[in-house]
């Protein structure tokens, strides 16, 4: 995906806004902590199972219910006034992976998830009108008459804020702006362009409690130019400029709220000369406005943290910044990703601060992302991040929706506590705290399982379970059993790296979790997540697991390499049994220490073989039960050259358990496979190509299938036939995977889209299909393949039927050997490896 897609100057759906609520509660903060508090619940999003839906949660028993289980994925929620109904933008799954330039719908729902509609084709930010039947948006449409500059991204005079370090802005070409737009809330108007005009280049507004009017945010999107405050009233009539009226001359005004009771406005503005970010507080009429208090940061700071995570397509920044005001309409608060809460008085502008999370002076952590008050006008809700302001501004090149590792938390002012409200993984919607049609205190509704529809395909029912590792930003994993839909997730939180290798029985899997500083944790799991052993924890991230892990045929045992810096275990390669009598913690044994570039099992278990890339590459084989003294050196060969360290990987035994496949550098530089026997008998085979990586043997042992580094510095995939030590290549291709049945091989492949003889930077990304018995190829094109495609593992074969699974914008599907007619088989989202198992 273009750089330049996270980078827009533009703010137009950065300025998500809180829904005003009518006003309920008490009418003053109650100092009594013994009070019973009304029973609640807030609306969050998280994607526990590994794809974002709505779920609610009930403060005081933190009794937690879903909302969606969609295709789709739920952005921007909120309450109607009314309680009765919720509306969200959905986003397929490459827009919610990142690739959100395209229309995405506005869609409502009654609150116990039902009776899902489209409102509106293409919007997003929608607000609910306070009778709950209309609903105001934002719509971004071309326009024809924006500047042919853009910003520089070097800080001049005239560009007073960017976003540090970042890359060229985006192409003038590229020209659009955002507008309102009212639509009715039922539906009856949904087309792409459906909807009445309110006002034009406008980036989002809020309506007033009796529904009247409309206070917005207008400007020309670009960030080096000021926004400005408006009201007008919902006809389009009586267009006022508050900005110009309040001589609100130097202030850039970026987020505006509507007290429940109407009496006053709340805007949060930039002042450029101070650089500072500042609460303000103005009467509708533009007579009075004051400065109530500042938020934590600079200016500069607080530009590049919530322009860092949205642009002009993006329908939930990070960053919910947006004043909040209480029920009662006597104090403000918002977030400012500090690690504090402060809270205004209204009437007086007296404000108070509460420390949350553990951080101390100074330390950039414990950053807080959303605010909410509850209808009792004492506690809010809030989202906190465990990185701070600084960390969440370097992860700006990071996905859109990087996140879902927040702790949601509640705020009590009186008695100064926090409580947690139990999830976490997620994140607060734009709203909370309606009157809930699920049942106040009650245990929540779920949405109907969803029948259970396996596909047929060339006649055969899909089955067994699919392992998918993915994500957005931070990933998860989570395992599908095809037959019910049910889906469990085995990661214990969010990560920003994940890998995972299966067993080849399928009834257990390893996988790493890596942290922000690479600190890594390396598990062995069942495939329900229930019985979890810690192998190894340190620091390392392996590029592929499923090389620095290795199951034994039977998966009763799993060899692995130790982080780096494992408090218990020295650096080596160990070996863990998994069938232990009784409940005692296995015991790993150690095979070597020395660093092992390659490692593979016997095709009977017994034995392991690894090598050493010393002067020559040593290939040893290791009896598991014996003593680590029994390791037997059985053939020196080639010669190590470092530079080519990254190339070469990989060691596999075959089937039968008669050859041991190494590869890599040999006299001169060339690159060989050398085949030996267990006896230490070698037979050398030098390729025309430098192998990247010996990816599968054949079932029968007559093939060994690599992937080969050409000149162009592209992937290629070659087969050598064992029997005559010949090899033949196949095209481009990488990740080969191989079905069990040993006729078809799948792989990932790109080629150059060539147009009269010139050569394009453009590429036809591909799953491409190779039976191995005539070179027979069937291609299937990907619309929208995963982002980090190059890895190429986001395909798997079935275990025991020649079908193939792949994931492909927001689903994974089953085909056969021809990739004719593919077959849904699970929803995902950037989904970046799939392992079909047993």
């Amino acid at each position: 995906m273009s750089a330049y897609k996270f980078i827009r100057p533009v703010f137009a759906c950065l300025l998500l806004v809180t829904l005003l609520l009518a006003a309920c509660g008490d009418e003053n903060p109650t100092a009594n902590p013994e009070k019973d508090l009304p029973k609640d619940r807030l609306m969050y999003l998280s994607n526990a199972d590994g794809w974002p839906d709505l779920y609610t949660v009930e403060p005081g028993s933190k009794v937690s219910g879903r909302l969606t289980e969609s295709a789709e994925a739920e952005f921007g929620a909120n309450w109607s006034s009314d309680g009765k109904h919720v509306i969200f933008s959905a986003l397929n799954g490459d827009q919610a992976a990142g690739e959100y330039n395209r229309t995405h719908q506005l869609v409502s729902m009654d609150s116990d998830g039902k009776n899902r509609k489209i409102v509106s084709a293409d919007g997003f930010n929608p607000q609910w009108s306070p009778d709950s039947v209309r609903v105001l948006f934002t719509r971004t449409v071309s326009d024809p008459d924006a500047p042919n500059t853009t910003p520089s991204p070097t800080p001049s005079s005239s560009t007073r804020f960017l976003r540090p370090s970042v890359p060229l802005p985006i192409p003038t070409e590229v020209k659009q702006k955002s507008a309102l737009y009212i639509i009715p809330a039922d539906g009856s108007a949904s087309g792409k362009d459906a909807g009445t005009l309110l006002a034009d280049r406008a980036l989002y507004g809020v309506w007033s409690p009796d529904g009247k009017r409309i206070a917005y945010i207008s400007g020309n999107n670009l960030i080096d130019q000021p926004r400005s405050l408006y009201l007008i009233n919902v006809d389009g009539s009586n267009r006022v400029n508050l900005s110009d009226k309040l001589k609100l001359s130097g202030l850039d005004v970026l987020f505006v709220s509507w007290s429940p009771d109407g009496s006053s406005l709340a805007f949060t503005a930039v002042d450029a000369q101070r650089d500072k970010v500042s609460l303000y507080k103005a009467s509708p009429e533009g007579t009075t406005f004051r400065r109530l208090t500042d938020y934590a940061g600079s200016g500069r700071e607080f530009y590049s943290l919530v322009w860092a995570y949205a642009d002009y397509y993006s329908p939930a920044p990070r960053l919910k910044a947006a004043p909040v005001w209480s029920f009662n309409s006597r104090y403000i608060t918002f977030a400012d990703a500090s690690p504090r809460i402060t809270v205004s008085e209204v009437d007086t502008g007296n404000s108070r601060t509460f420390p949350v999370g553990s951080a101390a002076i100074g330390q950039d952590k414990d950053a807080v992302l959303s605010v909410s008050w509850l209808p009792d006008n004492r506690r809010i809700a809030f989202e906190r991040a465990g990185a701070g302001r600084n960390a969440l501004i370097t992860q700006a090149n990071n996905y859109i929706f990087d996140w879902f590792d927040e702790n949601l938390e509640v705020l009590d002012t009186a008695n100064k506590s926090i409580t947690s409200l139990g999830v976490n993984g997620s994140f607060i919607g734009a709203s909370c705290c309606g009157t809930d049609a699920l049942g106040v205190g009650s245990t929540p509704a779920t949405p109907a399982a969803r029948p259970v529809t396996v596909p047929t395909i060339n006649d055969l029912k899909p089955s067994g379970k699919l392992v998918l590792l993915g994500g957005v930003g931070t990933q998860y994993l989570s395992v599908v059993d095809l037959e019910t839909g049910q889906r469990t997730v085995i990661s214990s939180g969010a990560f920003r790296g994940l890998d995972a290798s299966v067993a080849p029985t399928g009834g257990r899997l390893a996988y790493l979790e890596v942290g922000d500083q690479y600190t890594g944790t390396l598990w062995v799991s069942s495939l329900d997540g229930k019985q979890r052993v810690k192998l190894s924890e340190g620091v390392g991230e392996p590029d592929d697991l499923t090389q620095s892990v290795r199951w034994s045929p039977d998966g009763k045992r799993v060899a692995y390499q130790a982080l780096g810096n494992d408090p218990r275990l020295v650096a080596g390669l160990y070996v863990l049994s998994l069938e232990q009598s009784g409940n005692e913690t296995p015991v790993p044994s150690l095979i070597t220490t020395e660093s092992v570039s390659a490692f593979d099992w016997s095709n009977d278990g017994r034995t392991l073989a690894y090598k050493l890339d010393k002067t020559q590459y040593e290939l040893y084989l290791s009896q598991v039960d014996a003593p680590r003294s029994n390791n037997r050196l059985v053939a020196k060969v080639g010669a190590v050259n470092s530079n080519y360290s990254a190339l070469g990987k990989g060691l596999l035994w075959s089937p039968n358990g008669k050859t041991i496949a190494i590869t890599g550098s040999s006299t001169y530089s060339r690159f060989t496979t050398w085949l030996v026997t267990p006896e230490g008998q070698v037979t050398e085979i030098t390729g025309g190509s430098v192998i990247n990586r010996i990816n599968a043997f054949s079932p029968d042992s007559t093939r060994l299938v690599a992937t080969t580094a050409n000149y162009s510095q592209n992937n290629d995939l070659q087969v050598l036939n064992l029997a005559t030590g010949n090899w033949r290549m196949y095209g481009p291709g990488s990740g080969a995977q191989i079905d069990a049945t040993g006729q078809y091989v799948a792989v990932y492949s790109r080629y150059d889209i060539t147009r009269n003889g010139a050569i394009s930077s453009q590429y036809s990304q591909r799953v491409t299909v190779i039976q191995l018995s005539n070179g027979q190829q069937y291609d299937l094109e990907l619309n929208n393949p995963p982002y980090y495609a190059f890895r190429s593992r986001f395909f798997d074969w079935s275990p025991s039927q020649p079908i193939l699974a792949f994931y492909q914008n927001n689903t994974i599907w089953g085909s056969a050997p021809d990739l004719k007619n593919p077959q849904p088989l699970a929803r995902a989202i950037g989904v970046e490896r799939v392992f079909w198992v047993k």
